[in-house]
């Protein structure tokens, strides 16, 4: 119930001698006894009430009835005060006594329909303000009251008609707009839910629950922009509005952004510091600003206060998986597991951070306890499938994007996805056809030019574009060699790639135009041309089985006299093979951890006599090399006036002077297999672009080396030393 308790009449403001003289006299009455002292009494007890004292007015009011027993405004207000102190059985007491003394009073049976409802006798509450109104039909807080007894027992449309009727009697009273506006929203009735609540801040623009109210009527609406500036205005005319905190909370969690509601969440936790929901959603907020740190010692807190908290156990989980704190973040969910037995989404959470800890066999079976659960979930059957090709089960990944399509056929994620296990299985055509998917969800630059299809191209013209990164474009360039010889000298190839690609791709294909990707595209990439095609579509076209890759030693050609300068500054570091290397991503995530290693632990491979290492890491490598020791750190050479991210023309004629390139998955890697140069990659298993083969064959120069699952880099980086001691041997012979 929105009611409350009638008021107290206010004191009368008296100057310091007229109160003094006041309090003597009404003193005096009370010791004289009979209704004069009654009524001094009764005076008191409204003086004290009306300054909040309710102990002292209740003591006021009890010395009145005592002396004079049949007083009624002394009985009602004091059930006044028993209802403020929620003491409603002694208050419904002392409300039916006076109304015994003064029956229909409207003020007296509004009271006790407050404390009915508020025993949750609502049948009880409405009868009493039934009859206020019958008492009194100018009695406006009988009205109100009844409007939220019967919406409170659930008679929304008595409700309306309440209020509306109130309405006749006060048409500008913006708190009974909002009312109706509220009543009509939860009605399903928008539209005049919005008319009221407009009409209420037209009224009264300072009107917070109205604003709140507008804020819930929008979110309902779709209009989440508009229902976080309508909570958000609430908050700002009433910093202690809960129910408007509240819903600007539950707002932010749904649009996934808690950061939003910060400010709530610190208005909650200021008046309870104790409240776990509050941490917990505070470790939320502060997990979307990427403070990991503070969002662990949130979720700690709200787990500190309530052992049982299961979600704060989950989220607990995924901030140190994030963190990359593997097993911690495997207890943390394992205790929400305990405290949610057979939750779906626990499980799943349980079975990613397994995968993040390469343990894909685990994490395999947590999927699949989780899908007994909810067997048609589409996520888990997904992240089903990317793990049984982690650890190269190609069928069962198929059997995962098939059960998926069977529940949704035109899943695009799944359509697309298919490709990678197909193309393991070395089906070329369905693998490639799968990957052509990916059009129903980006936007083609097709300008009204035919997508190329494998039709003859000789004397044609066609345009490729590049829709992925830069060492896929890399990559895929392989392809276009082939395609200059089917257009044939009378035809024309146009490439358009990004501007760090230019000036490498234009000397290493005379052939071929090469523009600078723009949109829209440059006027020679979009006229006169007959076909076009995206770069990784190419391989559809010119790479349909295995026996299409051709074993040339590179396609790509650094600038010669910039080649020359680097190797001058190569042959300054001293006798030795020259190796760059590389060890990690410039994005490391919690997903992708586990794909590379870390460069303390290659302090074998570093200390082994015969080699000048070169420093090809771009993006923290510096950080990394920095926490080596000395000794190792002097190991590495790093060449600081080289822009390795943005000048990849100059990284190319570093690269093409080194004798051997190591590194994970990386455009470098790419970079130097396309220039011919010997590489070694180091991966895990599950790679598609491997074709189902043991090596690479889109670069011939590429080795790979699979890290054993679940096994750390160790093994792997023991193998390089041993295999690069092998090299400086018969470098010696």
């Amino acid at each position: 119930m929105a009611a409350l308790p009638q008021d107290f009449p206010k004191a009368t403001g008296l100057n310091r001698a007229e109160r003094r003289r006041q309090l003597k006299e009404q003193k005096k009455a009370a010791k004289q006894g009979g209704a004069a002292g009654a009524a001094a009494l009764y005076d008191e007890g409204n003086r004290l009430g009306s300054l909040g004292q309710l102990a002292a007015a209740e003591a006021a009011y009890r010395q009145a009835i005592a002396i004079r027993p049949q007083f009624p405004e002394a009985l009602s207000n004091l059930g006044s005060v028993l209802q403020a102190t929620d003491r409603l059985d002694a208050a419904e007491e002392d409300f039916r006594q006076a109304l015994a003394l003064l029956p229909g009073n409207p003020l007296i049976l509004t009271n006790l329909g407050v404390v009915l409802d508020g025993q949750s006798r609502s049948e009880e509450a409405v009868s009493s303000f039934r009859q206020a109104i019958a008492a009194d039909t100018s009695h406006l807080p009988a009205y109100r009251n009844l409007a939220a007894a019967l919406a409170d027992s659930g008679d929304r449309a008595g409700a309306i008609a309440v209020l509306r009727q109130l309405l006749d009697r006060e048409p500008g009273e913006a708190g009974t707009h909002a009312d109706l506006g509220r009543l009509w929203r939860q009605q399903g009735e928008h539209q005049s839910a919005r008319a009221a609540l407009e009409r209420a801040l037209e009224l009264d623009r300072g009107l917070a629950r109205a604003h709140n109210e507008l804020g819930n009527l929008l979110g309902e609406a779709g209009d989440g922009d508009g229902a976080l500036a309508a909570y958000r205005r609430a908050i700002e005319i009433d910093p202690a509005f809960d129910e408007a905190h509240a819903n600007l909370l539950r707002l932010a969690a749904e649009r996934g952004e808690p950061s939003l509601a910060h400010a709530s969440i610190q208005r909650m936790l200021e008046k309870n510091p104790d409240f776990a929901p509050a941490h917990n959603e505070l470790g939320n907020a502060l997990s979307a600003q990427n403070d990991l740190a503070g969002a662990t010692a949130a979720y700690r807190r709200a787990i500190e206060i309530d052992s049982n908290f299961a979600g704060a156990h989950n989220n607990l989980g995924n901030a140190l998986k994030e963190s990359l704190r593997f097993d911690e973040a495997l207890d943390a969910y394992g205790r929400a597991l305990e405290l949610l037995p057979d939750d779906a989404t626990v499980l799943k959470n349980l079975g990613i951070a397994e995968r993040c800890a390469d343990r894909p066999f685990e994490a395999i079976a947590r999927y699949r306890e989780a899908l007994n659960v909810e067997p048609e979930d589409e996520q888990l059957l997904s992240l089903l499938a990317a793990t049984h090709l982690q650890v190269g089960e190609a069928e069962r990944a198929l059997e995962c994007y098939d059960r998926i399509l069977a529940g949704t056929p035109d899943d695009i994620v799944a359509l697309c996805n298919r490709s990678a296990p197909l193309l393991m299985q070395q089906d070329f055509a369905a693998g490639y056809a799968a990957q052509e998917y990916r059009w129903r969800s980006i936007e083609s630059r097709a300008l009204g030019q035919t997508e190329w299809a494998g039709e003859a191209l000789a004397g044609r013209s066609i345009r490729v574009w590049s829709e992925q990164g830069v060492g896929d474009v890399v990559l895929f360039a392989c392809c276009l060699p082939e395609l200059v010889e089917l257009v044939g000298r009378a035809g024309r190839v146009v490439v358009e790639v990004e501007a760090r690609l230019v000036a490498l791709f234009a000397r290493s294909f005379p052939d071929i135009e090469v523009v600078e990707q723009s949109d829209p595209p440059a006027a020679s990439a979009a006229n006169a041309i007959d076909y076009l095609i995206a770069m990784a579509s190419l391989p559809r076209w010119l790479r349909p089985d295995l026996a299409a890759f051709p074993q040339r030693q590179g396609y790509l050609l650094a600038n010669d006299g910039t080649r020359a300068r680097w190797q001058e500054r190569l042959k300054a570091l001293g006798q030795g093979l020259k190796v760059g290397i590389l060890w990690r991503s410039s994005l490391i995530s919690a997903d992708r951890w586990r794909e590379h290693s870390e460069i303390a632990g290659w302090g074998e491979i570093l200390r082994l006599p015969g080699f000048r290492f070169v420093n090809l890491q771009y993006g923290g490598g510096d950080a990394d090399l920095a926490d080596l020791d000395a000794d190792l750190r002097s190991r590495v050479e790093t060449f600081p006036d080289l822009d390795l991210f943005n000048d990849l023309d100059g990284s190319a004629a570093l690269i093409a002077g080194l004798d051997l390139v190591i590194s994970p998955l990386s455009t470098s890697a790419w970079l130097a297999g396309a220039l011919g140069i010997p590489t070694w990659v180091l991966s895990q298993p599950g790679d598609w672009r491997q074709l189902g083969t043991d090596g690479f064959p889109w670069l011939p120069s590429v080795r790979m080396l699979i890290k054993p699952i679940g096994q750390p880099w160790t093994q792997v980086l023991e193998r390089v030393a041993a295999d690069l001691r092998e090299q400086a041997d018969r470098a010696l012979v």
